[in-house]
């Protein structure tokens, strides 16, 4: 779902657009992605503006794991190196605030 966003991040998508091109109604196509992003298409597609999300790092085989959550749940999970943790995570909503809390990321 986020991808149809990602490969045209200039076009005008609506929320009836998108549900239309994965088959889903715009309600449910909302619930769908808020559940698994943890914001709406249209907080993602504008990069997240006041939205706030917890952030924390864990390690993995794969190297350092960036965790985001907002107050909806999980919203990105991104592979980089521990010292570029919150600048990975600002490249990708640049327009959120972002906040260091483990705690609030724990749940998730």
């Amino acid at each position: 779902m986020a991808g149809l966003i990602e490969a045209q991040p200039a076009a005008p998508h609506t929320l009836d657009s998108l549900a239309t091109a994965v088959s889903l109604s715009p309600s449910h196509l909302r619930r769908l992605f808020v559940a698994r992003y943890g914001m709406t298409p249209a907080a993602y597609r504008q990069s997240a503006p006041g939205l706030e999300i917890a952030w924390d790092t864990d390690t993995s085989a794969l190297g350092t794991i960036v965790l985001g959550a907002t107050d909806k749940g999980l919203c990105c999970v991104i592979f980089t190196n521990e010292s570029s943790a919150q600048e990975a995570l600002a490249n990708e909503f640049p327009r959120a605030t972002l906040r260091h809390d483990p705690a609030a990321v724990a749940p998730h």
